[in-house]
């Protein structure tokens, strides 16, 4: 028998959680029970226990839960004091103060941002409009020849004439 009773403490821990101990705490759904007439008027309601769904819970998972609707019960108290209020108004004016921070640094960098964009696209259009001169003097200089090496373009473009002004207005 001493077997038998060291498998069947095993199979309890493999089982659901059905073995309750006095003092377990334990989770049950709410179902709710309403008793109408035939016209649908409510007469009665009754919010019952499950008790098909009876599950145990864990300590520590109800110790959290009570812990936490204890802060938060604190919490509601020291936020409706005196000094809370002050702390509430303290904290409210430094989120203004963040926001405008925020707010001014975000302008900043846009602005700097854009002072970059501008700066990057008047570049990219002065090397377009070098590109464009050099093509322009390059196909004029396929078309007409070096201008500098054309001896007697020299004069046309105003070098020293061989002519005397005399000559000219004779």
């Amino acid at each position: 028998k001493g077997d038998d009773n060291s498998q069947n403490n095993n199979d309890d821990d493999n089982a659901p959680d059905t073995d309750f101990d006095f003092g377990d705490l334990v989770t049950m759904t709410i179902v709710d029970v309403f008793e109408t007439d035939s016209r649908g008027r409510l007469l009665s309601y009754c919010p019952t226990f499950d008790n098909r769904a009876v599950h145990k819970t864990q300590e520590s998972i109800e110790r959290l839960r009570k812990g936490a609707s204890q802060f938060k019960e604190r919490m509601e108290g020291v936020a409706k004091s005196p000094a809370g209020q002050n702390v509430n108004k303290v904290a409210g004016k430094m989120g203004k103060l963040s926001l405008d921070a925020a707010w001014k640094v975000g302008n900043i960098v846009r602005s700097k941002i854009e002072g970059e964009i501008q700066k990057h696209q008047q570049q990219q259009q002065a090397q377009q409009q070098a590109q464009a001169q050099q093509q322009q003097q390059n196909e004029l200089g396929s078309k007409g020849g070096d201008a500098s090496v054309d001896p007697s373009l020299e004069d046309a473009v105003g070098g020293d004439d061989d002519v005397s002004k005399d000559e000219v207005s004779a």
